[in-house]
């Protein structure tokens, strides 16, 4: 038997839609004959949904969405003030060392008089 690739991908597909029919048909009977317990059993209900809700959940997700970039983007210029708060720290603190250092010279030099 001399088969082409064209001839063998609908022989396949119809193998798989056999096997996957055995498979429902299996899973149907089985269905059937196992009825679930009574506290095993749950009751789902549909709800109606008007368009106005969902216009009013999409305007309160795009408010929140706005909010947060702004809230990103304050807490960034936040961040490069104590950025630059901490740099300007750095410089009064070695500024004071300095003028420490010349204090003590003056002072031995004075002491040296």
């Amino acid at each position: 038997m001399n088969l082409d690739s064209e001839q063998i991908v609908p022989i396949a597909q119809l193998i798989g839609y056999g096997v996957l029919g055995i498979l429902a048909a299996f899973g149907l009977w089985w269905g059937q004959r196992r009825k679930p317990p009574e506290e095993q059993t749950m009751e789902i209900a549909g709800a109606l949904i008007d368009s106005g809700a969902v216009k009013q959940l999409a305007a309160a997700i795009e408010a929140n969405n706005v909010e947060q970039v702004q809230n990103r983007q304050a807490a960034e210029r936040n961040r490069a003030v104590l950025h630059t708060i901490c740099e300007n720290s750095e410089d009064l603190a070695r500024e004071i060392g300095e003028l420490r250092r010349e204090m003590r010279e003056l002072g031995n030099a004075i002491r040296k008089r």
